[in-house]
């Protein structure tokens, strides 16, 4: 017996000694929350280990604090994290979820542990009530999550639809849907989508994600109303781009019904901007407008589509379909190819492309576009026409240029800038009713 008892003791005071040992082992580390697997959101079932009753339970468990729906806590002791990757299928037909979720940078989170939230259709929307937290989606720092299929719904008069800052990075979005029906375009801190660092303002020049995609998603109000920018992305201010919001990508999307920009793009890096379609068919807020404006940025910004800018009917308003400006001063590279640029408007038009950095090294082709100023009706423009306007370009070449407005503004097909070009090889071929070419030291082939 009396062995027995020290057996017990000894292994009493090993265990003792033990514990402030793995103590120290563990010291500083995190130990993961999820095991990964397969959960559920839905509001019409009872909240369990597998099923959360809303977007915000879910949220809070993966951020080690109470879920709030009454289900268990996923978490292990040690802190919020994910040891696996987590798939989050939302039930059809559930919601609406009118929720605001802010996300923040979840411990354990990389590109093999990833969080893919299944929208099936479900509605995710709010009214938010501070400029300071105008989001209805908020992604504060996250990585590494996958949204598809979801209506994501602002009903504010302000704010966005989601909003990625605070190195927001390897994100994306996918068939998702967009809208903002209270928005009159008025309040220029308003989009559809937020990528800045700012609130009011888009021009907080800090690095606020990268690597992030969007891609067959519809950002559009059913009615005519709208925000001020589609998408809206700044990174910090720097000629030389470094640090710049770099290698996001924008594939596929319909951006409609926006009053100002519909793709704004500041002092970001290695971007790209294909196959999207940017217009304002059916809506009625007309004033100046710019399709895409690509300030301090570089990329690839192909097989785009815009059009119907100012609205479906002819207005007097100026119009930029495409303003692209580069005065960095390191080398990096874009491209403006196979576009399909449509204007019609009364007012003073013109797409403004200057990329000066090319004195740097920085190359811009611009190769198989359209750009065409043609109203398919008579329309008497007084105001000059600059169907395509800049300079310091290195390919041109392969081009449509066309206008047919009529009225006595002068209009200019192709209009350089300068007295010199570093370009290499410039060639056109236009088509016109009026035709008036500005061309100093350049090859133009009317072919």
């Amino acid at each position: 017996m009396e062995k027995v008892h020290y057996k017990i003791h000894l292994l009493k005071s090993l265990l003792k000694g033990l514990i402030p040992l793995v103590f120290l082992l563990f010291a500083g580390k995190s130990l993961f929350a999820f095991n990964g697997g397969t959960y559920t959101i839905n509001s019409g079932a009872a909240a369990s280990a597998s099923n959360y009753v809303s977007f915000t339970a879910f949220v809070n468990d993966l951020r080690n604090i109470t879920r709030g729906d009454g289900g268990p806590a996923n978490y292990n002791l040690g802190g919020a994290g994910l040891q696996g990757s987590l798939t989050v299928n939302v039930a059809s037909g559930s919601g609406p979820y009118n929720q605001q979720i802010s996300i923040p940078s979840i411990l354990g989170m990389s590109s093999s542990r990833t969080i893919t939230i299944n929208g099936n259709g479900a509605t995710l929307s709010f009214t938010p009530t501070s400029t300071a937290a105008g989001a209805v989606l908020d992604l504060n720092g996250a990585d590494f999550f996958t949204f598809n299929n979801l209506t994501i719904v602002n009903n504010a008069t302000f704010g966005y639809c989601a909003w990625l800052r605070s190195a927001a990075d390897n994100n994306s979005f996918s068939n998702c849907n967009f809208r903002c029906p209270s928005m009159l375009g008025s309040t220029t801190g308003t989009a559809y989508v937020w990528i800045s660092n700012g609130t009011t303002s888009p021009f907080t020049y800090a690095n606020a994600a990268n690597n992030n995609l969007f891609e067959n998603n519809n950002f559009r109000t059913a009615n005519s109303n709208g925000p001020y920018y589609g998408i809206v992305m700044v990174g910090p201010t720097s000629t030389s781009l470094n640090n710049a919001s770099s290698g996001n990508r924008f594939l596929n999307n319909n951006i409609q019904n926006w009053r100002y920009c519909g793709f704004y793009a500041a002092y970001t890096n290695n971007t790209t901007f294909e196959g999207n379609t940017v217009h304002n068919t059916d809506y009625t807020v007309t004033s100046l407008k710019y399709g895409i404006y690509l300030n301090y940025t570089n990329g690839v910004f192909d097989r785009n589509r815009l059009f119907n800018l100012d609205g479906s009917n002819v207005t007097a308003n100026t119009q930029y379909p495409i303003y692209f400006y580069n005065y960095n001063n390191v080398t990096r590279n874009s491209t403006l190819n196979n576009n399909a640029v449509h204007c019609r408007t009364t007012g003073f038009n013109y797409n403004y492309i200057y990329n000066y950095a090319s004195v740097f090294g920085s190359t811009l082709s611009i190769v198989n576009n359209t750009f065409a100023h043609v109203s398919n009706t008579t329309v008497l423009n007084n105001s000059t026409t600059y169907v395509v306007y800049g300079g310091y370009w290195n390919v041109f070449r392969n081009n449509i240029i066309s206008c047919d407005f009529q009225g006595a503004g002068t209009k200019y097909l192709y209009y350089d800038l300068l007295m010199f070009q570093v370009q290499q090889e410039v060639q056109c071929l236009t088509y016109t009713k009026q035709v008036f070419l500005q061309a100093t030291s350049i090859l133009i082939l009317i072919l």
